[in-house]
């Protein structure tokens, strides 16, 4: 039996589509899709809690916002929401801990710097999963 396909998701545009390909692998390997969602508070929530509070409301419509288009897209696959904390990392552990065949993100998601050729997410897994990492865009 093989684990499952994770999928992370943002919200974005790009990260929908990571979902299909995701959707498509977890159905040829037939194996269960997870996705996950990893709140991010930019480095400006440390220094003014006002603007934490802002972001934390943010975070739970973008949440619900996730939780409702996955249930269209994918019904039936679990989201699992991590703590805040940098997407990349988290998303490593998360494979680790659910011992994932394989990981799918977009290649660049809501972040500030969207042109990049490959976002800064993808680019962490791609470096640091200890399990193949496809990419999306």
């Amino acid at each position: 039996m093989t684990g499952p396909v994770l999928v992370g998701l943002d919200g974005s545009d790009a990260s929908w589509r990571a979902l299909e390909r995701a959707r498509q692998l977890s159905s040829a390997l037939d194996t269960e899709l997870v996705a996950a969602f990893v709140p991010h508070h930019p480095a400006i929530t440390e220094f003014a809690p006002e603007a934490l509070a802002a972001e934390r409301q943010v975070e739970a419509e973008l949440e619900a916002e996730i939780a409702a288009g996955l249930g269209e897209a994918a019904p039936g696959t679990a989201l699992l929401v991590r703590t805040p904390g940098k997407p990349g990392p988290e998303l490593v552990e998360l494979a680790d801990e659910i011992k994932a065949e394989m990981i799918v993100v977009a290649t660049r998601g809501r972040g500030i710097v969207r042109r990049a050729a490959l976002g800064s997410v993808a680019h962490h897994l791609v470096s640091h999963a200890t399990v193949p990492v496809v990419v999306e865009r």
